[in-house]
């Protein structure tokens, strides 16, 4: 009878050990990836470019939504790479359906604008709305500006 009391008493440590493992392992990942985004926009600031990309892209491959945010931008305005409004669109998209408030920002702008999609009020209204809703002020902005408020 010991024993199986022991026995089950040991299954429960070996829960409670692989679980503080596996909150530890989150945790490293997590501080990994806010380091390479660190690392990303320091690189970037700092005018290496072609660096910050590599490094957002990595990032990107991992699924981190800052990362589709910087990527859309450096394709938007084109530095670290050649300007490609329909890349921008789809990392800000992948952003944006995530919770980004900016790349919902930048959507709303593309949508309207027809840049790396065809001109969409409605989903311009969408994005905008969603941003501002989260308290962007320049969302708030551009539905004014784009006369979109319904």
């Amino acid at each position: 009878m010991k024993n199986l009391k022991s026995n089950s008493k040991v299954k429960k440590e070996n829960k409670v050990n692989s679980a503080s493992k596996n909150k530890t392992k989150k945790n490293k990942t997590k501080e990994k990836t806010h380091f390479e985004i660190m690392l990303g926009a320091m690189c970037y600031l700092f005018g290496m470019h072609k660096e910050a990309f590599k490094i957002f892209s990595k990032s990107a491959k991992e699924g981190n939504v800052e990362a589709y945010h910087q990527l859309g931008a450096m394709y938007y305005v084109g530095r670290g790479v050649k300007k490609n409004h329909k890349k921008a669109f789809d990392f800000y998209l992948k952003a944006a359906e995530k919770g980004h408030i900016f790349a919902q920002n930048m959507l709303g702008i593309m949508y309207y604008k027809g840049q790396g999609t065809n001109k969409n009020d409605e989903k311009a209204f969408y994005w905008l709305s969603k941003s501002a809703e989260k308290g962007n002020k320049h969302a708030k902005i551009y539905l004014k500006k784009y006369k979109l408020n319904k």
